[in-house]
């Protein structure tokens, strides 16, 4: 291959994971990754999903603790690891998905100090993140659109996702499987308070 060939390999590789790093921090939740079916979790990485339970019934109504509590909950049982937290309003999302159909209700960001290589800032790959939505179709559809992102462009990372009812967990997949049960653990309790 001529140098210039390579070059314009490279080129359109680049271009094709910047457009898919787009599509992943830039893009709402609205629509369904081709082939995507339900779940409650995926998991990118082939690390087995945990077992979910399914939410309250309609003569149990319970409403979920937002986004902020559950992260502050993670930070709790992160034994020192999560480090700052980050609650987005409508100016500072990055997804520009807070009120809008479809998007979530709250979203908090968790930086997690073992992830290698990251600054505390608000990142999807460096730490967690707790989405919560107004039901629980809109939390399964945002699950199947990052999951459908990362699947279609693995060159981008790995993720974990655990949806319990109308909220979604996010934690990198820089973190060994063993955090992200921690992790999800941890969700959990926070929901069943």
């Amino acid at each position: 291959m001529t140098g210039t060939k390579i070059r314009k390999t490279v080129a359109a590789t680049a271009l094709a994971a910047i457009g898919a790093i787009a599509l992943l921090t830039g893009c709402g939740g609205n629509e369904s990754p081709a082939g995507g079916s339900p779940s409650n979790q995926a998991t990118i990485a082939g690390v087995a999903p945990s077992s979910t339970k399914p939410s309250a019934s309609a003569s149990e109504p319970k409403t979920a603790p937002d986004a902020a509590t559950i992260a502050k909950a993670l930070q709790a049982a992160s034994v020192g690891h999560i480090k700052s937290l980050w609650t987005y309003t409508e100016d500072t999302d990055p997804n520009n998905l807070i009120g809008r159909p479809g998007g979530y209700t709250s979203a908090t960001f968790a930086y997690d100090n073992r992830v290698p290589d990251c600054k505390a800032k608000p990142d999807s790959m460096c730490g967690a993140q707790v989405e919560q939505f107004a039901n629980e179709t809109d939390a399964k559809r945002r699950l199947d659109y990052i999951a459908g992102i990362y699947k279609a462009a693995p060159i981008l990372g790995t993720e974990y996702l655990t949806v319990e009812g109308s909220t979604l967990l996010r934690v990198t997949g820089e973190l060994k499987p063993s955090v992200n049960r921690a992790y999800v653990t941890a969700f959990k309790a926070a929901l069943s308070k």
